[in-house]
């Protein structure tokens, strides 16, 4: 994790710089090519003062080979979330190996809004920052023959939090799990500061998922060539929960969108508790036959963990209604049912219910 913190401004301008309008924006990619089929879907727009975008596309290189690439993504500025997924699969063709391959990327799917913060007239012994607090969560995963990749980043002003691009693939399979919690600060007055008159400072808030890509390649172990698949699973997603300022400093703010975190409070906010209960990306991801799967409770309550099958069955269940402390908690899936049998390769999804609330995560058993 890597974040950047800059040192103590002092703010003395009243006109507020120049921001771009609230929106969200996205640019994608994608590619499947098998038996000459070399067409390409590909997008990108700026959607200035919208609050939200859904998009999902697909495309097929050859349905009787089962080669394709898909990527699907949304930004909703409303409740400060951001996810992407891609998957990228290549089908081995005994005739024309080399000619299947396929490539999903999500190059870039991003919310902004700009932020107003009226700070009144009065001497401010401690300074007055503002604060953003958020998550990203989400895996890459690939077996030979494939790839993926992503990386993200999250600013206030000129404060940002950003990972590094993580990459796995494609001379071995591999997963990459993200699992980071995002803390930013930026100070408006500086500590001791006095201002005669009430004053407005406006500052860009923006998240971003960026270089989300997966792949397939021709590849030659030594024994022929292959194929195989790259995924990202971004849809735990990049969000933020709060914005803060200084309390009782008495500052108020508001967004421009008029739907992003609007707060007309000095007191911090820390989110509901339904936004501060994580469900997290398990650990390996793909795994064989063990696995971590770790939550986080903002108090005291019941919880059940289960594990399902994709069609639905009831694989396991991990945690029965047992009452949890505050804090973060693990359990370890051992890749078996009930009956103690071994499951085979295949997705599978664990649901976590914690009092009233209920989230899930999807995960990979590769033998």
């Amino acid at each position: 994790m890597k974040m950047l913190i800059p040192a103590a401004l002092v703010l003395v301008l009243l006109a507020h710089p120049v921001l771009a309008d609230f929106g969200v924006s996205y640019d994608h990619y994608i590619y499947a090519k098998c038996s000459g089929d070399d067409t390409a879907i590909a997008a990108d727009e700026v959607l200035t003062g919208q609050t939200h975008i859904y998009q999902s596309f697909t495309k097929d290189g050859d349905p009787d080979l089962g080669n394709y690439a898909t990527v699907s993504y949304f930004a909703d500025l409303r409740n400060g979330w951001v996810g992407s997924n891609a998957y990228a699969l290549g089908v081995e063709n005994p005739d024309y190996p080399y000619w299947c391959h396929s490539t999903g990327r999500v190059n870039n799917i991003r919310f902004w809004d700009n932020l107003t913060f009226t700070i009144p007239a009065g001497y401010y012994p401690d300074g007055v920052s503002i604060g953003l607090s958020g998550y990203f969560g989400g895996v890459i995963s690939s077996i030979v023959g494939a790839g993926a990749q992503a990386d993200v980043w999250v600013s206030l002003a000129s404060s940002t939090f950003s990972t590094s691009l993580q990459t796995v693939g494609t001379d071995e399979e591999g997963s990459y799990v993200f699992d980071e919690d995002i803390e930013l600060s930026y100070v408006i007055l500086a500590p001791g500061s006095t201002i005669n008159s009430s004053r407005q400072y406006t500052y860009q808030v923006s998240a971003a998922i960026t270089s989300c890509h997966t792949w397939s390649v021709s590849y030659n172990p030594g024994t022929g060539y292959v194929t195989g698949w790259g995924q990202n699973e971004l849809y735990n997603g990049l969000r933020i929960l709060s914005i803060n300022v200084t309390e009782g400093s008495g500052v108020t703010w508001i967004s421009e969108s008029g739907v992003f975190l609007q707060r007309a409070t000095s007191t911090p906010d820390h989110g509901t508790s339904s936004a501060v209960v994580r469900l997290r990306q398990n650990y390996p991801n793909p795994f064989n036959p063990r696995t971590t799967i770790a939550f986080d409770l903002p108090d005291m309550r019941p919880v059940t963990l289960q594990v399902f099958a994709v069609d639905g069955r009831l694989v396991q269940t991990l945690i029965d209604g047992e009452t949890r402390n505050m804090g973060k908690h693990e359990t370890v899936w051992n890749g078996r049912n009930d009956a103690g049998l071994l499951m085979p390769t295949g997705v599978y999804f664990y649901r976590l219910a914690a009092g009233d609330l209920r989230q899930s995560q999807r995960m990979i058993l590769l033998k």
